[in-house]
């Protein structure tokens, strides 16, 4: 019997010890800025979601645009959960401004990616049109919260070009617009 259990009791303590050996640490760090992300990845793949359903109304009336085929759902599904992807990137060192609403925002842009990405795959108009709404609406609050401090960082505490926020948002207000 007690063999048994010094068996049992080692095979445990074998099995615990595997399991809670730390993962390795990945040594890929950020190549570009945060501006570079946002612009080469996260903004077209967001542009591409956003283009993909939307109504308009003219003088002539209201006008869908929409996937023709499953092939362009598709493209929207990629880009969308291209965009979950690419938002992880934020995250990487020298990128992430805090742990606290910065963090947030990039899991909200990939959570609300991946909801758009199920949208596309179900060729869901109107999911999509929600979803693609709510991507808009965590891109603005971060913009809101973080594009300014973002562009000094990068540029040494000058800003050479305005800082805009995602077209039709609201600009981020700044220490010199702001009324007192």
């Amino acid at each position: 019997m007690k063999k048994l259990y010094l068996v049992v009791s080692s095979a445990v303590a074998l099995l615990v010890l595997s399991c809670s050996a730390a993962e390795p640490k990945t040594e890929f760090k950020a190549l570009s800025t945060t501006q570079d992300v946002m612009e080469s990845l996260v903004a077209h793949m967001a542009q591409e979601v956003w283009d993909a359903v939307k109504i308009e109304i003219d003088e002539k009336g209201s006008h869908e645009t929409r996937p023709q085929n499953k092939e362009e759902w598709q493209e929207v599904a990629y880009a969308a959960r291209g965009l979950a992807e690419a938002s992880t990137l934020l995250m990487y060192e020298g990128r992430v401004e805090d742990r606290g609403d910065w963090e947030k925002f990039v899991k909200e842009l990939s959570e609300r990616s991946l909801v758009a990405a199920k949208a596309a795959d179900d060729q869901d108009f109107d999911g999509l049109m929600t979803a693609g709404g709510d991507i808009y609406e965590t891109c603005t609050k971060c913009h809101e919260a973080y594009l300014e401090k973002v562009e000094k960082k990068r540029t040494g505490g000058a800003i050479e070009t305005p800082v805009t926020p995602p077209p039709g948002a609201a600009p981020a207000s700044s220490p010199t617009t702001e009324k007192k």
